[in-house]
């Protein structure tokens, strides 16, 4: 399952809930980890700028996890 954002508002999906990555992969914990880490950190930089911090959220990881999915369907 792919998703076009991984927010809505100030709802968030995270880890596993946000880029559902397959067992294949191997990187479900990690990403998961390193995604929390990563919005909490852009909450704290962007201040009272929530939707900044989420955009970019939103778009750092993106790369990283469309790579991770194709690389579980290719391994499944």
């Amino acid at each position: 399952m792919e998703m076009s954002a991984w927010h809505t508002d100030r709802v968030v999906l995270l880890g596993g809930s946000a880029w559902c990555l397959t067992l294949y992969s191997g990187m479900g914990a990690s990403t998961a980890l390193v995604g929390a880490d990563l919005l909490g950190t852009l909450l704290q930089r962007n201040g009272s700028n929530t939707c900044r911090a989420l955009r970019g959220w939103d778009q750092r990881p993106r790369p990283f996890i469309a790579l991770q999915q194709r690389s579980g369907r290719t391994q499944a």
